[in-house]
Parts: C-alpha cells; structure tokens; sequence
C-alpha cells in the first residue's frame, strides 16, 4: 500500500523489486511509479547473431522531477546467468552496472530512459530502516509532546552529532518512539543510510 501513489503496488520478490519500491516511495525525486505498465517491444541480435524480436513488460514506469522512463529489476546473480544467454539484450559495463541497449533504443524516441537495476545496487541499511520507521508514518501515530520536541532540538542543537542513547538519556521523559517520531517528521535528523536504527548508540542525531 503506497501513500505516495494512493494505492496497491505490486511486487513479484521480497528481496529486489520490494527493495525498489521502498526506495521509489521514499525517494523525494520520484514523483509517481507505477507496476507492471503496459509492454514494449524490443530488437536486438540472438546470441547466434539471429534478429529477435519480443513484447517486454518492464515491472515499473517511474516518473522523477527530471526525467521518466521504464525500469527493470533483477538479482545480480540472475543478470549474469542471462548476459550469457542474451549478451546483447544485457550488457555488464566496466563500472559493473548493467544496461540493456534495446530497451535504451525503444526509450530514446520518447525522450525517457530504460534502466536494469541490479539486487547489488540495494543499501540494505536504508532498506531496513526504513521498514522500521514506517509505523511512525501512520496517520494515528501520535505526536510528540511540544515541550518534549523544544527540549530534544534544544539539546541537538547546542550538541549536533549526540547518539539517539544519550539523547534520550538526557532528555527527561522521552521515548524512543518520540525521537522516531521526530525523524520522519523531519524535525531532527539521522543519516538513515550510515547505521541501523536499532543500535541507537551508534546513531547520531543533527537538526
């Protein structure tokens, strides 16, 4: 269930194309996405040097603020094994990142891109935080107690980089889950992608 999109988005694995919806439902860049959208064809040679020529259903259509176009997600494991079986369909570039040039040729006309993006490219840290923190995104999460929010950025600011522990340690009466609170509010801030949030001591806070 997606807040940005205001409904159901689809996931055929828990372990790549989930991972990829999380980035897509908290990434402030990406306006709207969409699951498997409607196909498209591409044209490339065989492994035999052979024309071929299939329908494609990539799994999202994504718009950002600057540009749109299809994006298709895959193990690492499972692109290697099919850049041997269809060398020209997915290409390992030297930087290690995969690209597909008939899904490219089909996008450019369009203006959009066609991107392959790989299990490899997942931060797990982020992923796993970011399932953490959801339950304080709820609408009936409840918010924190005013004086409780003035005393805790009181306290970041005069002491920026202070971990989530000695945060709540000096901060009468607060919770972990108002600090949580505070985070996705965009009140006080963490680097969600440096350390999971359930080794608060190694968490550091700023405004």
């Amino acid at each position: 269930p997606s807040r940005k999109m205001g409904l159901v988005i689809q996931a055929e694995s828990h372990k790549n194309e989930l991972a990829g919806i999380y980035e897509m439902e908290y990434d402030p860049d990406t306006l709207e996405y969409y699951d498997q959208p409607g196909p498209i064809q591409l044209i490339y040679p065989s492994k035999n040097g052979r024309s071929v020529t299939v329908r494609h259903t990539p799994d999202f259509f994504v718009l950002r603020s600057q540009s749109m176009g299809w994006e298709e997600w895959k193990t690492e494991a499972e692109l290697i094994k099919l850049s041997e079986q269809q060398p020209h369909r997915y290409v390992r570039g030297v930087d290690e990142t995969w690209s597909c040039p008939p899904g490219e040729a089909y996008a450019q006309p369009f203006g959009f891109f066609y991107r392959i993006r790989s299990s490899a490219e997942i931060d797990w840290v982020f992923q796993r935080n970011l399932r953490f923190m959801e339950d304080y995104l709820r609408d009936d999460c409840p918010e924190v107690n005013p004086s409780i929010v003035t005393a805790v950025i009181k306290l970041v600011q005069e002491q920026p980089g202070l971990n989530l522990t000695a945060l709540r340690a000096q901060v009468e009466g607060v919770e972990p889950d108002s600090l949580y609170r505070l985070i996705v509010t965009d009140q006080i801030y963490c680097d969600l992608r440096a350390i999971p949030l359930t080794e608060p001591d190694r968490v550091k806070v700023y405004l």
